[in-house]
């Protein structure tokens, strides 16, 4: 009498099994991250950048002083076999102070008004050390975007994954820079080597 029980435990054991196997897969629900964490997620043809929660989803803009409000995520360029074309190692979104009344703005509709940049360093005597200028460039793949109260870069195609990325890193950090005001931040986070 046991055996049999057994053998029927094993042959609905065995069936379940065969039952997830043949079950298409579905992902998982996506995990929403603390509003302190960033996130930084590389794929072959998609790259997305969730810096941490702002405060609120809305700024004044311009502030009465000149300032400027920064968003960055920067990486270690890994080697390259062009030392002229060296890759990219940083992604910037600057908003520039400029004189006009203030106003208060949803966070989205003032970042979309500034176009991030993408930043290569080159060596400017190549002597050591080896003093580097930034050269800052448009990319239409890069793109900046406020996700309720987060700055998002996403960065779209296998071409400008591998313009920009010729070697992923491991791990990127994320600079909240606001001259004149409390609230820097850096953070530094692990690449999850996957689609968005």
């Amino acid at each position: 009498m046991l055996l049999i029980r057994l053998g029927r435990g094993t042959a609905a054991a065995c069936a379940l099994l065969s039952l997830s196997c043949r079950t298409p897969h579905t992902p998982a629900t996506p995990v929403r991250a603390d509003a302190a964490q960033a996130v930084a997620i590389i794929g072959t043809r998609h790259a997305r950048f969730v810096f941490p929660e702002e405060m609120s989803d809305s700024i004044t803009w311009p502030p009465p002083t000149a300032q400027l409000r920064i968003w960055e995520v920067s990486w270690q360029a890994g080697p390259t076999t062009d030392p002229s074309a060296p890759p990219p190692e940083l992604l910037r979104l600057l908003l520039r102070w400029h004189r006009e009344p203030a106003h208060t703005w949803p966070l989205r509709e003032l970042v979309s008004q500034f176009p991030p940049r993408v930043l290569t360093y080159i060596c400017v005597t190549c002597r050591m050390p080896a003093p580097t200028r930034s050269v800052p460039s448009d990319d239409p793949a890069v793109k900046a975007h406020a996700d309720g109260r987060r700055i998002v870069f996403t960065i779209e195609g296998r071409d400008a994954i591998r313009r920009i990325f010729p070697v992923v890193p491991e791990s990127v950090t994320f600079r909240r820079l606001a001259r004149g005001e409390a609230g820097n931040r850096v953070v530094r986070s692990a690449v999850e080597h996957r689609e968005p």
